[in-house]
């Protein structure tokens, strides 16, 4: 349902996101994968790019299955579209930590005031340690992402006098 205060909620977090957007973006594939993690987990989104198979996945051509496949399948994504390098290897992170922001603006809206989902958002976007992890191919953002949504979810369903939440 369309309501002005829907429309507002949007219209303020869709300033918070364009306003972190530099924050997140610049030089986001200037640096090389120096940290030995990313560099894995690229290598990794090639090779099953690469081998075209989305189900096993390989580093150095060996199997692979200590890790969950949806950074890699997001990161193999971008590559086939945009080709390999450092800027389409970082681009999903930064998705998922600009989802993440959202969760947690309507999470926080939720349990608090538009207020302190400001607030909460805006701490969270700015937060060093959060950019940094934002930047790098590491899978410790989206699951900061499912960790926010299985919360706000599990609040959702708890509060709700009915069996499921409708979307």
């Amino acid at each position: 349902m369309f309501s002005v205060e829907n429309y507002k909620n949007w219209q303020i977090l869709l300033l918070i996101l364009i306003i972190l957007i530099p924050l997140y973006t610049i030089n986001l594939g200037v640096n090389t994968l120096w940290d030995l993690d990313e560099g894995v987990y690229s290598e990794m989104s090639r090779e099953m790019l690469l081998r075209d198979d989305f189900i096993n996945t390989y580093f150095n051509y060996a199997p692979r299955f200590d890790k969950p496949p949806l950074v890699l399948w997001v990161t193999a994504f971008f590559y086939s579209i945009l080709g390999v390098g450092e800027l389409t290897t970082r681009i999903g992170l930064v998705i998922f930590s600009f989802l993440n922001i959202t969760v947690l603006y309507y999470f926080a809206q939720r349990l608090f005031n538009r207020r302190t989902a400001i607030i909460a958002s805006i701490i969270l976007g700015t937060s060093f340690q959060y950019v940094i992890q934002s930047r790098i191919l590491y899978m410790d953002v989206p699951l900061t992402l499912f960790i926010t949504s299985s919360l706000l979810f599990f609040h959702l369903g708890f509060h709700k006098s009915r069996k499921y939440y409708p979307l």
